[in-house]
């Protein structure tokens, strides 16, 4: 019992960490974006969605070193099914969200295309190699330019001229919030190196697969910042931050984070039921997302979207623990 305890308690500290440096990672980022006036959208879909996908980086790039590929793929896989079936849903919950004409027309079927790449490369080659991490990160950086570019354009909420943000510019000066967002890097690696570590611990320690650890436990733990940050938006009236922040957490973390993992590292798929029920299972909540976003009149993800949004989550969850 003595060697569960342990894991078990900096498991949890892991977690805790993750959730704090992503909380400093994203309001350093948010205020450095609105001294350069970006609009809330672009926020959301750029430099909001990388921070609180840092995570996931971290703790896949970690697992690779390890030799886990079932944490390193199967955490990105249950962070976007929690992004769009858990966040999403609670928001839903809180009220009807309003779907932008940019993630109606192009962040949403963008990022359904590279879902859709991503299983074509698992299925025929059974790995990722470092020139598709590579493609990945091209096909990254073409899409940030090209949001970018078209920022202004827009429809979005100007959170600059938020009085929380002004009040914000007032206490803390732009080079103390680099000095915040390097302190967040940080500890957040430090907290992702942890995570890893202790979450193999315990699936050994229970005969547990660690793919199952791995989208159950760890993928909510690196989707809290996610969560926090998406509904923190919602009370802030900045549903540009929230809606894009977990469209843009998604392809963050198969762009970015497979992108960047593989290029360290190839990934080599051992447990093919990461490819034929996890990474199913996500693009099954994705197709449910767009259906929801496109059937809407009015373009809005209702209440009772989220609450079957949230009970295909619960179902994933409660499937994956009671298989093993």
């Amino acid at each position: 019992m003595i060697s569960l305890i342990t894991p078990l308690i900096l498991l949890i500290l892991s977690i805790v960490i993750l959730y704090v440096s992503g909380g400093i990672i994203i309001k350093s980022s948010v205020f450095i974006a609105n001294v350069l006036r970006i609009p809330t959208l672009i926020i959301g879909l750029t430099i909001v969605s990388f921070a609180t996908s840092l995570p996931e980086i971290f703790v896949s790039i970690e697992a690779l070193l390890e030799g886990s590929s079932n944490i390193a793929l199967g955490n990105v896989f249950g962070s976007n099914i929690a992004n769009l079936s858990l966040v999403m849903a609670i928001l839903a919950i809180l009220s009807n969200l309003n779907i932008s004409q940019q993630t109606f027309k192009i962040d949403y079927p963008f990022l359904l295309i590279i879902s859709l790449l991503l299983g074509f490369v698992m299925f025929f080659s059974l790995s990722i190699n470092f020139w598709i991490g590579t493609l990945f990160l091209i096909i990254l950086i073409f899409y940030l330019i090209y949001i970018i570019s078209i920022g202004h354009n827009i429809e979005s909420l100007d959170i600059n001229k938020s009085k929380d943000v002004e009040s914000f510019k007032n206490n803390f000066h732009i080079i103390k919030n680099i000095t915040l967002l390097l302190f967040g890097v940080f500890a957040l690696k430090s907290g992702a190196d942890m995570l890893v570590k202790n979450t193999i611990d315990i699936a050994s320690y229970f005969g547990i697969s660690d793919r199952v650890i791995a989208v159950t436990i760890v993928a909510f733990g690196t989707s809290v910042p996610e969560l926090v940050t998406s509904i923190v938006a919602y009370y802030k009236k900045q549903q540009g931050i929230a809606i894009g922040n977990l469209i843009g957490s998604n392809i963050f973390n198969i762009l970015a984070v497979i992108g960047i993992s593989t290029v360290i590292k190839e990934i080599k798929i051992t447990d093919k039921e990461i490819i034929y029920y996890d990474y199913l299972y996500m693009l099954f909540i994705t197709f449910l997302l767009g259906l929801f976003m496109y059937i809407s009149k009015n373009k809005v993800i209702t209440k009772h979207h989220g609450y079957f949004l949230l009970t295909a989550y619960i179902i994933y969850i409660v499937f994956n623990i009671a298989s093993k």
